[in-house]
Parts: structure tokens; sequence; C-alpha cells
């Protein structure tokens, strides 16, 4: 199982989210071994900035690898709509350059609060979106490829890819999303890694769904590198576990958030011990995931990762 951190969100829910701070655990997650880190994307957030700044995301990948040489950085997710096709490919193709092969391109649809009317994008039915963005995912696809680019949507004729890309295929494609009718389907036909965000029971039906799609375009299941995000709650003692549970319930207080009930705050997250955490990841690797992202919210959990990396 290869295991990634969720390095920054949009969220508010921590608030230890400046530059400096992010630096110093990036090194960190690097010195330990972590597979990769993954940062969300969009234009918006509604958090005050003099508390909870809200940088680039693609600005602050090329920052940070710049102080890594082997973990990988990806967008959990970039909406595709937020950039043009052509600057995003630019961008990307940079990357790949900059961080050595070693950056993922993760796209998605967008959340309503990623892509709001009133700051400057179109008003979209579900249909037309999925039917542009697959059309973007072609042509990035044909970018990343190093072909020349045509397509009438975008008003592009023969737009030249430069720089070339760096790895064979430019930077691996992450679809992220269940939709179970289009985006499934689209991961099925061009991704090279999936992301869902679901219980166990809802990820096993959707990835036996993405299997199903694999087999329709003619593509194999295997082929396909599926990642699933989980909040994740350890310690090297039970006092340890109990504290940073008491933190994230005090942490919804302070928010305005109603305390959630405890049966469900656990199922959402992976909970326990060393070896409590280490079965409850095997599980999901028994589903078929084969990359865990974490988000880690708490100081003694973040400082126990190191024990899960090596137990693993």
């Amino acid at each position: 199982m290869k295991l990634g951190i969720y390095l920054f969100s949009q969220s508010s829910f921590n608030p230890n989210k400046r530059f400096d701070v992010l630096v110093e655990r990036v090194k960190r997650y690097e010195a330990i071994g972590i597979e990769s880190l993954w940062i969300s994307d969009g234009l918006f957030s509604g958090t005050d900035p003099s508390i909870y700044p809200h940088y680039e995301t693609l600005s602050l990948i090329a920052a940070f690898s710049q102080l890594t040489t082997n973990i990988k950085f990806g967008t959990l997710v970039s909406p595709y709509s937020i950039r043009p096709v052509t600057l995003y490919s630019k961008i990307m193709m940079t990357l790949d350059h900059i961080t050595k092969g070693r950056v993922i391109a993760g796209l998605g649809l967008g959340t309503t609060n990623q892509i709001r009317e009133n700051f400057g994008f179109k008003r979209m039915t579900t249909k037309d979106q999925f039917e542009e963005f697959e059309s973007y995912i072609l042509t990035l696809k044909s970018l990343f490829n190093n072909e020349k680019a045509t397509n009438e949507r975008f008003n592009l004729d023969n737009y030249p890819p430069n720089p070339l890309s760096y790895t064979l295929g430019g930077p691996k494609l992450l679809i992220g999303g269940g939709g179970e009718k289009r985006t499934l389907q689209l991961v099925a036909k061009y991704a090279d890694m999936s992301n869902i965000e679901a219980s166990n029971e809802v990820l096993e039906h959707k990835l036996n769904v993405l299997a199903n799609w694999c087999d329709e375009v003619g593509r194999k299941y295997e082929d396909i590198e599926n990642t699933t995000i989980r909040a994740i709650i350890t310690g090297r003692t039970q006092e340890e576990i109990d504290q940073d549970i008491k933190w994230y319930m005090n942490r919804f207080v302070e928010l305005g958030r109603s305390k959630p009930d405890m049966d469900q705050f656990k199922k959402d997250r992976i909970i326990g011990t060393i070896d409590e955490i280490t079965n409850q990841i095997s599980t999901l690797e028994d589903l078929g995931i084969s990359h865990l992202i974490l988000t880690i919210n708490t100081d003694n959990t973040r400082n126990s990762i190191g024990d899960v990396y090596d137990q693993l």
C-alpha cells in the first residue's frame, strides 16, 4: 500500500496552514518516506485569509518540489474549468520538468463552491459540463503526449505543446469522484488513477462499477491505481489517541458545529493504535485500494505517522 498525505485543504478545520508550517511538514514527510503529498485546488475559500491563507496550489507544488527529491505531488482535485486547457497543460508540463516527473494531474468537475458563477464562471448543465470535461481531458492527453492539439470547443487549431513532457506521456492523470454514470466511465477511459471518497461498503461497490466500466471500454482494471482519502487518528498510547479525539470534538464546537455521533465519527475515519490502524488499512487494500491518502489534523497523529509507515 502506498501512503500519501493530504497536506492542505480549503477547510478551516485545521488552522495550521501557514507556508512556513507547511514547509516543515513537507520536509518531515519526505524524510519518513511518504509516497505522495496532495493539495486541494480552487479559486475560492470562505475562510478568513488573515488566519487561513488560501495559497495557489500549483505554485505550492513548485516550491515544495525544490525542498524534496522523492515525494510526489498531486492536486485533489483541480476543477478543470478554472484554467484553460492550454494554460493548465503548460503549467503541468513545466512542473513535470521542475519536479523531474513527480507531479500528478488531479482533475475533476469541481464543486459548486469552487466554480461559483459570481467568480466569473458560466452556468452549465451537468450534461454540458461532462461533455466539456471529456473534451478537456482529450486535449490535455494529446498535449501530454507531445502532440499538437486541435479542438473547436476551445478554439484550438494545431496548438503546439511547449515545453515537451519530461516523462513519457506526461504527468499521470487522476480523475476524482465516484459518479457511476459518467465520472467512473471517464476514469475507465482516460485516467491513470482514481480517487473515490466513501465508506468501505460504498467504496467496494464503486470499485466494482469502475471494473465494469473498464470491461465495457476495453481497459484493464489493474492498470488503474485506485486511491481513497481518510482522516486518521492514532498515537503511541491510548491516551494520545483519546487526546486527539477530544481535540476533534472541541474543534467542532469552536467552529459552531454539532458534535458528531461517536460511532459514525469512528466509522468515517481510521482510528486506533498502530496495529489497529494497519489492520484497517489492510481491509482497504483487500477492497482494491493501492494508494491511501491520509488527512492528519492533530499533533499526536502527525508524530506517529512514521510508525504507521514503518509498520506497513
